[in-house]
């Protein structure tokens, strides 16, 4: 008997709140693309979670050891708990996705990066500063902005005020749209973003005829002008919310 799968690439920070909240995410966008009625016939769903889930063990030196961060090491302990499970008879898989789906022996150690945002901002002039109590603090700003260590104990900037960013993932997702698309079309591909980021690389396979099924919640300010420009019998889009 022919099995058939259904390839749903996941961008998790654009489309998940929590890591508890993966299951009921899942749960609900299964349920919707039953509603839909074009995946009905599916047996398989395998699912791909796009986020910044590796982290250089040791920034300073660049040395390319990698490790999971922290939120990655929770997302996959739930993962591990709640999947692969059954919903209507239909096998249900999620992973992270650490590598290319075409080669997944080879990871990409540096999605998560912790940055000093100290590097992009414009400090105000010592004789601009709102107020007398705040020149001593804009002072030591200034000092560790310049030198990029704390001034009194050369602590780096980065483990004294930082944000944090992910790097590759979008191209990994576009990457692996193009790998399925290509490589089996006799799977249904489902991409899941309210990212407009991603609509070049979901036109492009429809500008090709190989199908692609674009679910979002709230979708970018630019998507209803690309719609208009869409291959309509390739590209097609639901949105995630019933009705």
């Amino acid at each position: 008997m022919n099995m058939y799968f259904t390839n749903i690439l996941i961008d998790y920070d654009n489309m998940v709140s929590t890591p508890e909240y993966i299951e009921s995410f899942i749960d609900h966008l299964i349920q919707r693309l039953f509603d839909d009625g074009d995946l009905s016939f599916c047996d398989n769903f395998n699912i791909r979670l796009y986020g910044g889930w590796d982290e250089l063990a040791d920034a300073e030196t660049g040395i390319p050891t990698s490790t999971l961060s922290n939120r990655a090491q929770h997302l996959s302990a739930i993962l591990q708990r709640q999947f692969p499970k059954q919903i209507q008879g239909k096998r249900i898989t999620v992973e992270l996705s650490r590598s290319l789906a075409a080669h997944p022996a080879v990871p990409f150690l540096f999605t998560f990066r912790k940055r000093n945002p100290l590097s992009r901002i414009v400090i105000c002039k010592e004789e601009d500063c709102c107020c007398e109590s705040a020149k001593p603090s804009i002072q030591y700003i200034r000092k560790l902005h310049k030198k990029n260590r704390c001034p009194e104990c050369q602590t780096s900037a980065t483990s004294i005020v930082w944000s944090t960013e992910q790097k590759l993932v979008d191209v990994m997702l576009a990457t692996d749209m193009h790998h399925y698309a290509t490589h089996e079309p006799d799977a249904s591909l489902v991409v899941v973003s309210d990212d407009d980021d991603f609509i070049p690389a979901m036109f492009y396979l429809g500008f090709n005829n190989k199908p692609v099924l674009h679910v979002y919640k709230r979708p970018g300010k630019c998507y209803r002008i690309y719609q208009l420009i869409a291959p309509r019998h390739s590209y097609r889009s639901i949105s995630f919310m019933r009705g």
